[in-house]
């Protein structure tokens, strides 16, 4: 799932710190970079996933302004079914197939996902966020900010639970 490229590498993280930004603008320059990390390697799963998980942020913001998201959404699909070809065993893999099948509205094996990548990895933010996401229990939100506090998503989500 990791590269030995840092060539792949570079841009990878690039892209990964724009998807934390949590906006629109974000997501797009996320997809550019990892697009450049699979130029230079195409089995990245990790690259995939990330870039997965940005297409469907990305569609999710487009369909919030009644812009076409469809074919977006269909390539975050797409690209997490084959991050899940290169490395099955993958938290990050994992947790992107849980935010895909989430916006599909397929909760249940969102949630199996979601646990799958927490069991893997009990420190990543993310995987507790989509837990929190299909559950709706409390302490998954508190776990994924508990782990990082600057999370977009996370902090959004506790302003809407106060609100």
């Amino acid at each position: 799932s990791s590269t030995n490229n840092i060539n792949a590498y570079d841009p990878y993280i690039q892209g990964c710190s724009a998807y934390l930004e949590g906006t629109r603008e974000g997501y797009e320059k996320a997809i550019t970079l990892f697009d450049r990390a699979l130029k230079v390697d195409k089995n990245y799963a990790l690259a995939l996933a990330s870039k997965a998980e940005s297409q469907a942020l990305l569609a999710f913001e487009l369909s919030r302004n009644d812009e076409p998201f469809k074919q977006m959404e269909k390539e975050a699909e797409s690209n997490s079914k084959l991050a899940l070809k290169i490395n099955p065993k993958s938290s990050n893999v994992l947790r992107a197939m849980s935010l895909i099948l989430f916006s599909q509205g397929n909760n249940e094996e969102s949630l199996n996902y979601a646990n799958k990548a927490i069991k893997l990895n009990p420190n990543d933010p993310e995987a507790y966020y989509w837990r929190f996401y299909n559950n709706n229990n409390r302490k998954d939100l508190n776990k994924a900010l508990d782990l990082n506090p600057f999370l977009v998503s996370a902090n959004e989500s506790l302003a809407e639970l106060y609100r």
